[in-house]
């Protein structure tokens, strides 16, 4: 589970939606077919629309994000 702490500790932001303003959505690494039909699933198809009308967001999985650290 991410630690929004961590996040914050970074200058990050946490928001409930993916906006125009929304940089990076960190995402679990499991995947999970039932996504389409929860929120999170929602956010991630949210952000997949802005990025194909050229909105500059990163999706990347947690696994990677704290890679990355």
């Amino acid at each position: 589970m991410i630690k929004f702490e961590l996040i914050e500790s970074k200058g990050g932001l946490i928001s409930k939606r993916v906006t125009t303003r929304t940089n990076y959505l960190i995402i679990d690494g499991e995947i999970n077919p039932n996504w389409k039909h929860e929120s999170f699933g929602r956010k991630i198809e949210q952000a997949m629309i802005y990025k194909l009308n050229g909105q500059r967001i990163s999706i990347v999985s947690e696994h990677e994000w704290v890679k990355q650290l």
